[in-house]
C-alpha cells in the first residue's frame, strides 16, 4: 500500500458514517499498516547496518510526520559515548557535532530517560521544563518544541526517538518496534566485528595492529613494545587516555572530556587547556612507540583513535564472547563463550581509574554485567555437570562478589558434584548468613543426599 493509496482511503473513510474520533482511529490504523508495510520492506531489502537503521528511521519520520529523528547509540557511559541527535535529511542521517545545539548530552532529559530505561514524550516542552530553565532554553535554540523517545538496553544502549512529531503524539508503539530494529542491527553489526577480528588474527599482525588491555590495568601492546601507566607524565593524562581508549574512533569533543573527568562544580576555569595540554603529553609519551603517526588525533573539533590503526581492546573481546553467547542456542557452545569471557580475562576494568566521573559508571556497569554473565555460566556449567569449571572460576568471582548468594549457591553444588562434601559442608557453614534460610537448609539437605548415594 502506497502514500496513494492512503490519501485514496482517507477520502473514503471521511465518508463513512461515523464520529470523528472513530474515523481518526481509522486513519492512524491504516497509516500504520502502510508504514510497517514499507519498513518490512525496506528491511528485507537491506544488506548492511546503515541501510536498514536509515530505512528504519525515515519509515518513522514519516509516521509522525517529524522534523527530525533522534538516534544516539551510548555503548559505554552515557557522558562518554557517541550521545548525539542525527537530524534525517532527504537522503539520510548524519550524525552532529559537539558544538550543535542538538548535540544529546546537552539535554540531561534524554540521558535520564536512556538511565531510567523509560520512554518520554512530551507534546509541548514547556509542560516538563520551566520556562527560564537552561534546558528549555537549548530546546528552544535547537528548535525542539515536541518530542517522543524510547530507549533500548539489549547488549548495547541508547535511545530512538522523533523531534515535533505533527501528528500520533499520543502512539509510542512504532518507536518501541524501531528501537528492536535498531539494537538488532547493532548487535549483528558488531558480531560482524568478531569474524572480522578472528579473521584478522589468522593472517597474522602487523605494524598497524595495536591490542590495548584495560581490564586488570592498562598495558598498551604494539609492534615497538608495550606502554603501561608509568610511562605517562600524570594520572590525569592515564584518566584521559583510558576515556579515549574506551570510546575508540567515536569522537570525544573537548566539552564531554571535561565533564568526564571532573564532577561539574569542579571543573576548573582552564579546563580546555588543560585537556589539550594532557593530550599533548600523551602524544609525547608514546612518541618512540608510534613514530610514524600518533594513536590519539584531533580530527573535526574532537579527540579520538586514529583509524590508521587496527586497534583491539580486551574490554571488546569480552563485550564481543557475551554477544556471540547471547545469540547462541546451543547450551553447550553458550557455556563456553561465557567461560572464555571469564577466564581469560580475570580482573577489574581499570582499577586505577575507578573514581574519575566519566569512567565510574562503565566500571559499574561492567562489573554489574560479569556478575549476571557469572551467575548465568555457573548455572549452564552446572546442568552440563562440568563442576571444575565452575570451580575454576571461583578466585575471580569473589573478586567481585564475595557475598552474592547465587554465585555461592553454584559453589557449593559444584563441591558436592566433584564429591568433595567435607569442603562443600566446609564452605556452606563459612557463608551461612549470606543464604536464605530457605536455600541453606536445601543446600543441606543436597550434601547428605550426597553422601548416602
Amino acid at each position: 500500500m502506497t502514500e496513494q493509496d492512503f490519501e485514496r482511503l482517507c477520502t473514503v473513510v471521511d465518508e463513512i458514517n461515523a464520529n470523528d474520533e472513530d474515523k481518526e482511529a481509522l486513519k492512524h490504523a491504516l497509516k500504520y499498516q502502510i508504514t510497517v508495510s514499507s519498513l518490512e520492506a525496506s528491511l528485507r531489502g537491506g544488506h548492511d547496518y546503515d541501510y536498514i537503521i536509515n530505512a528504519a528511521l525515515i519509515a518513522t519520520r514519516d509516521f509522525y510526520d517529524a522534523d527530525s529523528v533522534l538516534f544516539a547509540n551510548t555503548d559505554l557511559n552515557l557522558q562518554v559515548a557517541g550521545s548525539l541527535m542525527r537530524e534525517l535529511p532527504r537522503d539520510g542521517f548524519a550524525p552532529l557535532s559537539g558544538n550543535d545545539p542538538l548535540y544529546l548530552s546537552q539535554y540531561p532529559i534524554f540521558l535520564k530517560t536512556i538511565a531510567l530505561n523509560k520512554p518520554v514524550a512530551a507534546s509541548d516542552i514547556s509542560t516538563l521544563f520551566p520556562k527560564d530553565s537552561v534546558e528549555y532554553k537549548r530546546m528552544q535554540k535547537g528548535n525542539v518544541y515536541s518530542f517522543m523517545a524510547v530507549p533500548y538496553q539489549k547488549r548495547n544502549t541508547g535511545i530512538v526517538g522523533v523531534i515535533n512529531p505533527h501528528r500520533y503524539q499520543d502512539r509510542i508503539d512504532l518507536l518501541q518496534v524501531l528501537s528492536y530494529v535498531v539494537v538488532a542491527e547493532i548487535n549483528e553489526s558488531r558480531l560482524m566485528e568478531i569474524l572480522q577480528s578472528d579473521e584478522r588474527l589468522i593472517r597474522g599482525s602487523s605494524d598497524r595492529d595495536v591490542y590495548i588491555k584495560l581490564i586488570g590495568g592498562l598495558e598498551i601492546h604494539s609492534a615497538n613494545g608495550i606502554l603501561t601507566e608509568e610511562h605517562f607524565n600524570s594520572n590525569r593524562n592515564v584518566r584521559l587516555l583510558t576515556l579515549l581508549l574506551l570510546k575508540n574512533r567515536r569522537g570525544f569533543a573537548t566539552e564531554e572530556i571535561v565533564s568526564s573527568l571532573w564532577e561539574t562544580d569542579d571543573a576548573p576555569l582552564n579546563a580546555k587547556k588543560i585537556v589539550s595540554a594532557a593530550c599533548s603529553g600523551i602524544r609525547e609519551a608514546m612518541r618512540q612507540h608510534f613514530p610514524e603517526r600518533d594513536l590519539i588525533v584531533y580530527e573535526n573539533s574532537e579527540y579520538k583513535v586514529s583509524p590508521y590503526y587496527h586497534v583491539k581492546t580486551d574490554y571488546q573481546e569480552v563485550q564481543e564472547l557475551y554477544l556471540a553467547a547471547e545469540q547462541e542456542k546451543d547450551k553447550r557452545k553458550k557455556a563456553d563463550l561465557l567461560y572464555r569471557a571469564l577466564s581469560e580475562h580475570p580482573g577489574r576494568l581499570l582499577p586505577s581509574q575507578s573514581e574519575t566521573p566519566g569512567i565510574k559508571p562503565v566500571i559499574a556497569n561492567y562489573e554489574y554485567e560479569r556478575l549476571e554473565k557469572l551467575n548465568q555460566c555457573m548455572e549452564l556449567l552446572c546442568s552440563l555437570g562440568d563442576y571444575r569449571k565452575i570451580l575454576q572460576l571461583e578466585e575471580d568471582a569473589f573478586v567481585f562478589h564475595y557475598d552474592n548468594p547465587d554465585l555461592i549457591i553454584w559453589l557449593i553444588r559444584a563441591y558436592i558434584g566433584i564429591n568433595q562434601l567435607n569442603t562443600a559442608r566446609q564452605f556452606l557453614k563459612e557463608r551461612k548468613k549470606k543464604l536464605p534460610k530457605e536455600m541453606y537448609q536445601q543446600l543441606e539437605h543436597e550434601i547428605k543426599e550426597a553422601k548416602n548415594r
